[in-house]
């Protein structure tokens, strides 16, 4: 027999909240990472090397990493957002206690060079054409309005262990920053990623990998739209 006319409209019903909740969970790959290091001529960093850092190196040195993923190219304009997970693996670190790093959303272009930080990356080598410094966004040309990089207010802490995967918390922080780059691709700048710079302990820095390492698990951000 044919099903009646409440059956129907209960089965459309269904189908649209099946819709309405349903997910689409996509990991996009690091498009571009670099460190930069506390250098007043601006002339250090580490754009192409296997490994980026963020804390005080082995001699007292302050290191901050950027990191960008092209959130347009892999999620739907229009989209919304849902959740937005941040992951890195650290290598090494010679603070052995849980650590935590603040991102904070970039306000302008930044470069990724042909430098490789000497010594694992955890000192810098001379800056190459497109490298961002501590002064410059791109060597040798394009300067930060304030040194060390131009960012905005905090948008999450993350906790980071000293060796293995750590990941941001898959909470509403992460969500405003992915989504204004899925709206504003063309102001899509990515994170710096900075330790606790108040801690003075000895050396701090953790050594991630990057984008550009043969091997470990690079830089992802995982995204449910």
């Amino acid at each position: 027999g044919h099903p009646s006319r409440g059956h129907t409209a209960a089965a459309l019903f269904a189908t649209l909240t099946l819709g309405a909740t349903a997910q689409t969970t996509v990991v996009i790959p690091c498009a571009a990472d670099n460190t930069f290091y506390l250098d007043l001529t601006g002339q250090t960093s580490n754009g192409s090397g296997g490994t980026f850092f963020s804390g005080f190196n082995g001699v007292g040195i302050k290191t901050r990493a950027l990191l960008r993923f092209d959130v347009a190219a892999a999620v739907p304009a229009g989209a919304s957002i849902v959740s937005a997970r941040l992951t890195v693996e650290s290598q090494q670190s010679q603070y052995a206690l849980p650590l935590n790093l603040t991102a904070h959303r970039v306000l302008q272009a930044w470069g990724e060079g042909a430098s490789v930080g000497v010594s694992g990356g955890g000192f810098g080598a001379q800056a190459q054409a497109g490298d961002a410094t501590w002064l410059h966004a791109s060597y040798p040309t394009t300067f930060w309005t304030t040194p060390g990089g131009d960012f905005a207010a905090p948008s999450f802490v993350m906790p980071s262990q000293a060796f293995g995967l750590s990941n941001s918390i898959e909470g509403p922080e992460t969500v405003p920053d992915v989504q204004f780059w899925l709206d504003n691709p063309a102001q899509n700048f990515g994170w710096i990623l900075i330790s606790d710079e108040s801690l003075v302990v000895g050396p701090t820095a953790r050594k991630f990998t990057s984008r550009n390492a043969g091997a470990g698990t690079r830089p992802t951000l995982t995204v449910n739209y």
